[in-house]
């Protein structure tokens, strides 16, 4: 028995054109097989930063109250002469219409960067925006001490200013809208048109 012609290319194409519309093609085959893609690998999941309130609120409940050594890193706030002014006023104007007010002014002063940090990114700007720059000219230094935890959480809050587009040059330019800032909002909350003039030097309001 004679051997079956085998097809041509030629040939298996031309029946498969000619055959009915439901004929299925024949299987492709192994080589004809297009290459699966690689399975896809997971990208390792990266730490969310921490939320700045979060940090905010822990670094309130560091700052102490009472008679004793304030601990924590000392740092001097350059204010113009009239704001440092300001500000020295409004640690004893809150001490005498608030029941919670710090009982000196370097914690007076922490818990208003604190505060200030614990705004939104919108809000500090707002902020910056209403208080101006600071004039430039002489400016007088105050000296603070600062928790640890206040520390960081002036840097959680610069760095989400910095994504968002907003930066300060220094922290201590930040510190410097924080007191203008909480000093604005006690003389706002006192219902004061100016502040009243402060002693040269500061008491220690422990309450008992």
């Amino acid at each position: 028995m004679p051997k079956p012609k085998r097809r041509s290319l030629s040939d298996r194409t031309a029946a498969a054109i000619a055959a009915p519309d439901h004929a299925e093609p024949d299987p492709p085959t192994e080589q004809e097989l297009p290459p699966s893609d690689p399975p896809a690998t997971k990208e390792p999941a990266t730490a969310a930063p921490a939320p700045v309130k979060a940090s905010a609120s822990a670094a309130l409940s560091a700052i102490p109250s009472g008679p004793g050594p304030e601990i924590g890193r000392r740092t001097s706030v350059y204010l113009a002469s009239h704001a440092l002014r300001d500000a020295r006023s409004a640690y004893l104007v809150d001490h005498d219409t608030r029941t919670d007010s710090p009982d000196t002014f370097s914690r007076w002063a922490a818990a208003a960067i604190v505060e200030f940090a614990a705004l939104s990114v919108e809000d500090r700007q707002q902020v910056r925006v209403e208080l101006g720059a600071q004039a430039s000219g002489v400016t007088k230094p105050q000296q603070i001490v600062l928790p640890e935890e206040v520390d960081q959480a002036v840097d959680d809050a610069m760095r989400a200013d910095l994504l968002a587009g907003c930066r300060d040059r220094s922290q201590n330019v930040f510190h410097g809208y924080a007191l203008r800032w909480a000093t604005e909002q006690t003389r706002q909350r006192a219902g004061l048109k100016e502040l009243p003039e402060p002693p040269d030097r500061l008491p220690s309001l422990y309450r008992r």
